[in-house]
């Protein structure tokens, strides 16, 4: 039998290791319009969490995309994926910086006014969130701004966050509580809702009961019912999620 010598492992990191300042890798965004700006009343933003609520409009077009890259230099990837003295997996750069294209569709209400949504793929670089966030907040201007987002409720399916008091929101959206602590908001909803009090836009956050890794929540399906039937009835939309579910999304 063959008795390895003992050694001692290599930390991972020391208390007196000093790591390297690294800026934020800042992402290039451009945006192209395919229809003609038009004077939008309502504005809906949503990770892809989301997906089966933004999906159950009818009747979407194309109304502008936003591309987003990222510097060829920064994003280039290591020629090494495992650190042997360190034991551990070192970060693919390649998917972490891969460009993506965001798609704006466009709909009209009962009342014949144009809505805009936009679905936001999760990026794995969150300061993405932060320049994106006021990217579409210049960028596509309504009256009426409306975010999906998601929190870890206590007992409550569905809360709000706004920016703005609860005697100034629809009569629908005072009815849904509060959101306290300890309960947060992360993503690009908390980016929405950050820069929009700096840039002065009012919104609502409307924020559905999740469980898991931040970004990655696993929606309770009733909050998500729930959310659909409130957002058609602000909206002034007839909203079917079940039935966006049997058909292929636009999304998806």
């Amino acid at each position: 039998m063959l008795i390895k010598p003992w050694a001692e492992t290599i930390p991972r990191h020391e208390l007196a290791e000093e790591l390297e300042d690294e800026l934020p890798i800042e992402p290039v965004l451009s945006y192209s319009q395919i229809e003609t700006p038009t004077h939008n009343q309502f504005l809906i933003i949503g990770n892809s969490n989301f997906n089966t609520i933004l999906n159950s409009f009818d009747k979407l077009t194309e109304y502008a995309t936003i591309s987003i890259d990222y510097n060829s230099s920064n994003s280039k990837n290591d020629d090494d994926d495992f650190h042997e003295d360190e034991q551990l997996y070192q970060i693919n750069k390649q998917s972490v910086f891969e460009p993506k294209t965001i798609t704006v569709y466009r709909t009209v209400n009962n009342n014949n006014q144009n809505v805009l949504l936009v679905s936001v793929p999760l990026f794995a670089n969150i300061y993405t969130y932060n320049v994106l966030a006021k990217f579409l907040l210049v960028h596509l201007n309504s009256k009426q701004i409306l975010v999906l987002g998601s929190s870890q409720l206590e007992n409550e399916l569905l809360a709000k966050l706004a920016t703005k008091q609860d005697s100034e929101l629809d009569p629908k959206l005072k009815q849904i509580a509060q959101l306290k602590p300890p309960s947060f908001v992360t993503g690009i909803a908390a980016s929405l809702l950050s820069t929009g009090k700096t840039l002065h836009k009012d919104m609502v956050a409307l924020l559905l009961d999740g469980d898991g890794p931040i970004d990655y929540e696993r929606l309770n399906e009733n909050g998500l019912n729930a959310c659909t039937s409130l957002l058609g009835q602000v909206v002034h939309v007839d909203l079917n999620r079940k039935k966006s579910l049997n058909r292929p999304g636009l999304y998806l």
